[in-house]
């Protein structure tokens, strides 16, 4: 079967992935607050399992798209993710609501790192060679965006039917893509290791030891590391607990369904985080490192009043914008991101390193979790998200600090 584009294929898979997630994270929360019957530590708890998967098995996945296949790792994921919405919107019960978190946080560790280390190695074989890696990440960042866009309105129609629908609709989207990723993508920048090495573990060491040694050697990487760990320690409360605000402090204008209030509040930040992150590739600023450290750190401080203005918020009105702001500024970070490690990682490491990033993302939210549980627990939702807000703080100063140390520092070859 002739194989597609690899950027107009890239871009296309992220779209659909986006409208996927979006068609079950919509109304997930509702989900398992209204269906599955869990309470506010439970909510958090839900994702802390879901991490701690994530970071057990994020670099060894990582590895495996490094010297097995970029493309099998995260078509591996894609099915692993359709199993665990299908599952769990079948038999929403409590056991099996955990099992699932641990099969989504496992098909995720597939595919994180994989999917923008397959592109990055294969725009130089594709007809447009001359693209730069950061520009095609914002281009397929927009298309999620957008294909979320369509997800949260399919959530929202499928919601009416009950909340168990747009679960199991997400499932059969995740493994449909993964048959088409299979047969339509192409692998043709990335070389397998050799028969004797691949069964013999070595490399899989290698390629771990390696990017280790490259994530600690960089200045750079090491901010990024230590931002986005701090990152993970704040955003698990609100990212668990916002609906919950919304559902029981701040309470749902009864004009509309719950689910319709939902796909509203996700839908308008949804499109002005795409026109955002078409803004950010014409002014070009993931080809220029210290700009784009300059930018997150504003827009950390934006996430910052954002979430301490929903979680102080005496009304349904003032915090929908805080809530909206915050939303807005945390989807339009991710090429950035990526565009900055993917400057100081060689395609030889490159999946491992964005896989070490995602762990250490994975280990803040560990840490963030069981802090933001046990204040919703003890004090309430609304002063777990008032913390939520304060603990952006750490992010910002580590950002601070990297604008003084960025200075363009070459990728570090592997060893």
């Amino acid at each position: 079967m002739k194989k597609l584009p690899a950027v107009p294929a890239y871009v296309g898979l992220c779209a659909l992935m986006g409208m996927a997630h979006s068609t079950a994270w919509t109304q997930y929360l509702l989900f398992q607050e209204n269906v599955a019957g869990l309470q506010p530590a439970h909510l958090v708890l839900m994702g802390t399992v879901s991490e701690i998967t994530i970071t057990l098995c994020e670099v060894p996945t990582g590895m495996v798209a490094d010297t097995v296949s970029r493309r099998l790792s995260f078509v591996i994921g894609l099915l692993i993710l359709g199993l665990g919405f299908l599952i769990q919107g079948l038999f929403p019960v409590f056991g099996v609501v955990v099992a699932c978190s641990v099969l989504w946080g496992l098909g995720e560790t597939f595919i994180s790192g994989a999917r923008e280390a397959w592109i990055a190695d294969e725009i130089p074989h594709s007809p447009t060679p001359e693209r730069h890696a950061g520009d095609v990440f914002a281009q397929g960042n927009t298309a999620r965006l957008l294909g979320m866009f369509v997800g949260i309105w399919m959530s929202a129609g499928f919601g009416l039917q009950g909340l168990q629908t747009p679960i199991i609709a997400s499932g059969v989207c995740f493994l449909v893509l993964a048959g088409a990723a299979m047969l339509l993508l192409p692998e043709r920048g990335f070389h397998r290791a050799s028969e004797r090495e691949r069964a013999s573990w070595k490399q899989f060491v290698d390629t771990g030891r390696n990017g280790f040694r490259i994530a600690r050697g960089s200045a750079a990487l090491g901010a990024i590391m230590l931002m986005v760990f701090f990152t993970g320690i704040a955003s698990e409360g609100f990212d668990r607990l916002f609906a919950n605000h919304l559902n029981d402090n701040l309470g749902f204008p009864v004009t509309l369904p719950p689910v319709v209030w939902m796909a509203i509040l996700a839908s308008i930040p949804t499109l002005v985080a795409a026109w955002a992150t078409v803004y950010i590739r014409r002014a070009r600023v993931v080809y220029d490192t210290r700009r784009t450290v300059r930018v997150l750190t504003w827009m950390h401080m934006g996430v910052m009043a954002s979430v301490l203005l929903f979680a102080l918020a005496p009304n349904f009105a003032i915090g929908v914008v805080g809530l909206m702001m915050g939303r807005v500024l945390r989807r339009i970070d991710t090429p950035l991101i990526q565009s900055w490690t993917n400057q100081h990682a060689t395609s030889e490491v490159r999946a491992t390193i964005l896989s070490f990033q995602s762990q250490a993302h994975g280990f803040g939210e560990i840490l963030g979790g069981p802090i933001s549980a046990t204040i919703a627990a003890v004090a309430g939702v609304r002063a777990a998200l008032t913390a939520a807000g304060g603990l952006v703080l750490p992010t910002v100063l580590t950002l601070l600090r990297a604008r003084r140390l960025e200075s363009g520092e070459p990728a570090v070859e592997a060893a």
